[in-house]
């Protein structure tokens, strides 16, 4: 089940596993939009509940790529403590901690503004000219 698993997380030559990639980038970009219109000054209330709603499901999506990625990890402790398993935690810390510094919950949000830029690569065959290995979740919300 492991295997399984970690092939359709990393095995980019796997049909699904191209799938999914292409729906947790889907993910990333709405997250973007997400935090980008949540900087708007003039938000109604009613805007505000829905981008926080839409984010809390994009968190959700990204927790269970986290949680998936460590449990197919041959390695548990080396994910977690992996450069992208950090970013990764990172960008779904916020939400559970319900930071309500909006200055920490800026800085907070670095990790899924840096790892947006790890979207293009997604097709790459070659297991190591593709960032992507390592982690979807942090792509943005996500490796």
């Amino acid at each position: 089940m492991q295997e399984k698993l970690q092939a359709l997380l990393d095995d980019y030559d796997l049909p699904q596993a191209r799938r999914l990639n292409l729906v947790l980038q889907a993910v990333i970009v709405a997250s973007l939009l997400v935090i980008s219109l949540e900087t708007l000054p003039d938000l109604s209330p009613r805007a505000r509940v829905v981008l926080y709603w839409a984010e809390v499901v994009i968190v959700g999506v990204f927790t269970a790529e986290y949680l998936a990625r460590i449990y197919a990890a041959p390695k548990k402790l080396g994910f977690i403590f992996s450069f992208w398993g950090l970013v990764d935690l990172l960008a779904i810390l916020p939400i559970y901690l319900h930071v309500k510094e909006e200055w920490l919950e800026q800085a907070l949000k670095w990790p899924r503004m840096m790892a947006s830029t790890d979207v293009t690569p997604a097709f790459a065959t070659d297991r190591l000219s593709n960032p992507n290995i390592a982690g979807t979740f942090s792509r943005l919300i996500g490796h």
